[in-house]
């Protein structure tokens, strides 16, 4: 085979390769909590959704507690990102706590949120999500 031909093929192969999915993290714009997406996929074109699981770091008297974090994320028709997760946490042996999120905003997770901290299904207060370096997270 030629070696322009080869060089074509290598950079169509490269082209098509998905992109590699990265952690995003945010920190909330209210409390000083911190929401780590693992393994997230690129969000691109309108119609698209895709899975978000992870960690949310919540800052209590007696340290930072690490909760079990998921929800999904779709872009919609104008390119803007909805977004929906869902924190569960254990705060003592026998204290329970469910943290809903609704955000919208970019595919850089820059959003505007809306949050049941109480689990009653109504919004307790409305932040926002500003992404920060991943490497400034440390999890306990």
């Amino acid at each position: 085979m030629p070696r322009s031909l080869a060089l074509a093929l290598s950079a169509l192969l490269l082209a098509a390769a998905p992109a590699a999915a990265k952690d995003v993290c945010v920190t909330e714009t209210g409390p000083p909590n911190v929401l780590v997406f693992k393994n997230v996929k690129k969000l691109k074109k309108p119609g698209t959704a895709i899975p978000l699981q992870g960690v949310y770091l919540v800052d209590t008297l007696s340290g930072t507690q690490a909760c079990a974090l998921s929800g999904a994320a779709t872009v919609i028709s104008d390119g803007s990102v909805w977004f929906g997760a869902t924190a569960h946490c254990l705060l003592t042996p026998d204290v329970g706590k469910t943290v809903q999120f609704g955000a919208h905003g970019s595919a850089d997770f820059n959003a505007g949120t809306h949050v049941d901290r109480d689990g009653d299904g109504t919004v307790d207060n409305s932040d926002g999500w500003m992404p920060i370096d991943c490497k400034t997270v440390v999890l306990p």
